[in-house]
C-alpha cells in the first residue's frame, strides 16, 4: 500500500464545491479541513472508503513548494487512512484539505500532526 490510487482522490468541483458548502470545517495550523458524509448511491472508491481534495493556491508558493507541500499532504493522508478505518464517522467521508500559506514552512511531521488533530476533531464534531 505504497501508492495513492486515483480513486481516494476527488476529481470534480461539485465534490469540492459540496465539501466547502455542507461540510464539517476544522482549522488547524498549516492546514483548513472540510469533511463531507457521502450520501447512499455517491460514487466513491470500491472499498467504500474515504476521498480526498487537495487545494494548494499560490498563495502557500511557487510551484516548487505547492508541489511539495501537496507530497507531504497525501504522504500523511496515506499513512493515516488506515486509522480512519476504524472510525466509521469518517471513513464514507469526503475529505477536501486546503494548505494555509504556513504550510509552505512546515515540515511533513508537521503537516502530518495537524492532519491527525484535525480529523480526530472532525470525529467528535461527528459523532453523537
Amino acid at each position: 500500500m505504497y501508492a495513492f490510487p486515483k480513486a481516494l482522490r476527488l476529481h470534480h468541483s461539485i465534490d469540492f464545491r459540496r465539501a466547502f458548502d455542507e461540510g464539517q470545517k476544522v482549522v488547524g495550523g498549516p492546514v483548513v479541513l472540510y469533511l463531507r458524509p457521502r450520501q447512499p448511491g455517491e460514487s466513491g472508491p470500491k472499498d467504500g472508503g474515504g476521498r480526498v481534495g487537495l487545494v494548494v493556491s499560490r498563495r502557500v508558493g511557487n510551484a516548487v513548494v505547492r508541489n511539495r507541500v501537496k507530497r507531504h499532504l497525501r504522504e500523511a493522508y496515506r499513512q493515516l487512512r488506515p486509522e480512519l478505518e476504524q472510525f466509521a464517522a469518517l471513513w464514507s467521508t469526503d475529505l477536501v484539505i486546503v494548505a494555509r500559506g504556513s504550510a509552505a514552512g512546515s515540515d511533513s511531521e508537521t503537516i502530518a500532526t495537524s492532519l491527525q488533530q484535525g480529523l480526530k476533531r472532525l470525529k467528535r464534531q461527528l459523532e453523537p
